[in-house]
Parts: C-alpha cells; sequence; structure tokens
C-alpha cells in the first residue's frame, strides 16, 4: 500500500498543467532555508511544492527514511533554482528514489526506497543528459548509440561497479543501449561509456577534480586533539560548500582525533588538508552535487557507500593525493597494452573492495574508481606499462 503525502495545492492538480523537472529560472525568488535539523520527509514536501510536482505517494518502506535528519552540519540558504538540484541530493543521499506514474488518470511521483525500487514501471526518457543535470533522485532513463563498444556485454562488463544499485543496464544487437536510473548517475555513467566509445568526447565530459572546489578566502585555523567532526564543522562555515554525513559517520567523525600540533592551514591547501585527514582516518567524500553551493558527503569505509564517484580526469600521481579522500571514476584508453588481464592483477592493489574496483570495458579500456588516494599506484603502473 502506497501512504499519500498530499501537498497544500494538491486540489489545484487537476486543472493543471504537468509540470517539467526543470531547474527553476527565476532569479528573483526568495531565499529558501534548509535546516541541519531538518528530517527528510520536511525537503521531499518543500521540493514538491518548489517544482509544482504533487501529490507524492511515499510507500510504506520509504517511511523510516524520510523521518531522518538531513545530515548537514549547518543550515543552508538556497536560491530556488539553488534549492531544487541541492534538495534531490539529499534525498538521493537518504537512499529515496522518485519515479513517475500514472495514476488514475494523474501523474504522480512515488518516494521509494533505493534498495527496492527496481521494477518494471516506465520511466520517463530524457531527450538529452544535460536533461539530467542537478535531478539526483529522479528516475530517467536514455538511450545510448554506440559504435565500437559491444552494448550486448556492457550490463555484464558494468555490473560491478553498480555499488549503490542506482542504474540498471540493458543492450541487444538491434538496440541502442538503453541506461535508466538517478538522471545524475545515468549521466555520469553515459559520459564514461561516451568516452569509451570515441575518446575526443573526454574533451568536454571529464573535469579535473581541483575544479569543483574554490580557495576559500581565510586559512582554517586547526586545534590539537580536535575531533574530525569540528574539522569538518570549521571548513563547512569557511568554505562555499556544505558537508552532509549520516549518523554513523557523524559518531565516527567526533571520536576521531586530530593528532597533530594546532595550526592554521593557508587557504590554497585547505581542501587537500582536509581530503587527507579524512583518508588517512578512513573516511570517503564524495561530491553528491556540482551545482552550487557544492554538497560534499562524508561517509567512512564500514558504511555502504551512496555517493558518486564522479567522473574525473588526472595528470599525475601528485593529482590523486592532492584530494586523496575524494570518490572519482577514471577511464583509461591504452595505446600500447591490452586491458583484458589487468583486473586481475592490479585489484590486490586496491585496499577496500567495497569503495575501490576496476573494470576491463574493451580490450583498450580500463575503468578504475574509488577513493583517489587508493587508486594513484594503480594509475601509475598502468600508465608507465603502458608508455613502454
Amino acid at each position: 500500500m502506497l501512504t499519500h503525502l498530499y501537498l497544500c495545492a494538491l486540489l489545484l492538480v487537476a486543472s493543471s498543467p504537468r509540470a517539467e523537472f526543470r531547474v527553476s529560472e527565476n532569479q528573483d525568488s526568495p531565499a529558501i532555508t534548509i535546516r541541519a535539523t531538518e528530517s527528510i520527509g520536511s525537503i521531499l514536501t518543500r521540493w514538491s511544492s518548489v517544482t509544482g510536482e504533487w501529490p507524492v505517494q511515499i510507500t510504506d518502506l520509504s517511511q523510516s527514511i524520510i523521518q531522518t535528519p538531513c545530515g548537514l552540519l549547518r543550515d543552508a540558504e538556497l536560491s530556488q533554482d539553488q534549492f531544487e538540484p541541492f534538495a534531490e541530493s539529499l534525498l538521493s543521499l537518504s537512499g529515496i528514489v522518485l519515479t513517475a506514474h500514472f495514476i488514475d488518470g494523474e501523474r504522480q511521483l512515488v518516494a521509494d526506497w533505493l534498495k527496492t525500487y527496481e521494477d518494471d514501471s516506465p520511466i520517463e526518457p530524457a531527450t538529452t543528459l544535460d536533461e539530467m543535470r542537478g535531478h539526483a533522485a529522479l528516475r530517467q532513463s536514455i538511450t545510448l548509440p554506440l559504435s565500437r563498444l559491444d552494448k550486448r556485454m556492457m550490463p555484464a562488463v558494468l555490473r560491478p561497479m553498480m555499488r549503490i544499485g542506482g542504474v540498471k543496464v540493458t543492450g541487444s544487437k538491434p538496440e541502442p543501449l538503453k541506461l535508466e536510473g538517478p538522471g545524475v548517475l545515468v549521466r555520469d555513467l553515459a559520459n564514461l561509456l561516451r568516452i569509451f566509445d570515441n575518446e575526443s568526447a573526454s574533451q568536454d565530459v571529464l573535469r579535473h577534480p581541483h575544479s569543483f572546489f574554490s580557495s576559500p578566502a581565510a586559512p582554517l585555523v586547526v586545534q590539537s586533539s580536535s575531533s574530525l567532526l569540528d574539522v569538518l564543522s570549521a571548513y563547512d562555515e569557511l568554505c562555499d560548500l556544505h558537508v552532509a554525513v549520516s549518523d554513523g559517520s557523524r559518531q565516527k567523525l567526533g571520536e576521531s582525533k586530530f593528532t597533530g600540533e594546532s595550526q592554521s592551514v593557508p587557504a590554497s591547501e585547505v581542501h587537500s588538508f582536509v581530503s587527507q585527514l579524512l583518508f588517512a582516518n578512513g573516511f570517503e567524500s564524495s561530491v553528491a552535487s556540482e551545482e552550487l553551493p557544492v554538497l560534499l558527503t562524508i561517509h567512512s569505509d564500514k558504511e555502504h557507500p551512496r555517493g558518486r564517484q564522479i567522473p574525473a580526469q588526472y595528470r599525475s600521481v601528485d593529482d590523486f593525493e592532492y584530494l586523496p579522500s575524494l570518490a572519482v571514476s577514471v577511464p583509461m584508453i591504452l595505446k600500447n597494452s591490452s586491458a583484458r588481464q589487468l583486473p586481475a592483477t592490479l585489484r590486490p592493489m586496491l585496499a577496500n573492495a567495497l569503495m575501490e574496483g576496476l573494470i576491463c570495458v574493451e580490450g583498450d579500456s580500463l575503468l578504475i574508481y574509488g577513493r583517489a588516494g587508493n587508486l594513484a599506484k594503480v594509475w601509475s603502473k598502468v600508465t608507465r606499462e603502458d608508455q613502454r
């Protein structure tokens, strides 16, 4: 049974035109505040109101999820066009996915738990990958024509990296490859496949990880014996971003201590300092939303990861070690060697099978994913071998 959550404008739905999923273009709308203590259910209600998508139905299995706090370390002040992708990212991090259904002739959204949502209901297709930008919770689908890759093999090849169960891949010989799931994750995977199918596509798809973070205006002051949660809170206040953590990670961050001397970290080194501190203590950071303001999520290596492994490009081992805790997926196209035997020989170099892995996508194509600090040695070894 579905429990109905009817919003204040419910009576207008029948006569209203269908609302499109999009980021608002109204630049004069008042600021919207998401409280650090606000529940996922409250954020879902306000997201539905802002986007005009109501009523939203909440499955019984997701009832307990919507009562949990959103995990932010501080309140977020957002414009309307910032609120929509930011709120969807928080919903996704909690394990909520949104699917459009037609019930009694009306289009309605169903909010379900990530682990149970995979059904055979039709998913509204997106025309372009740009339409998926900012939709971290909304299920969307897209077909991807491939010229070089064997689409029949892609579902089996890509299965190991579907660590959060968010994307479904189907392919057959006469049809294009079909990807469906939360829009942002579908977009990430589609962009990676575009690179493997046509290497020149990387120029407009991959970003350097440093580009997600701008240096703060002041140094970060860290006191000796401070908890990592205190360090993260100061980092969150200082930088033009927001940090979200789960209850389990919040407790572990509070118990973990900074053992170095009190110091003032230069503004240009703040992001690297915090990332190295998290990595050294067994945490992963993930860019849940690259839309401004950036939303960064933190979880420990003991938790099942929910954040994105954002597609990224690297030029050196130093680049990997600059933000070692960051979850990334890195495509590698080999020029002089085969990728087929590499997963078996390189996998022992990875520290955590839950967070990291590597896949041979095609004979000359390798995908490595996980925390950047643990991918550095793999990337370096593959690069050296290919340059011989």
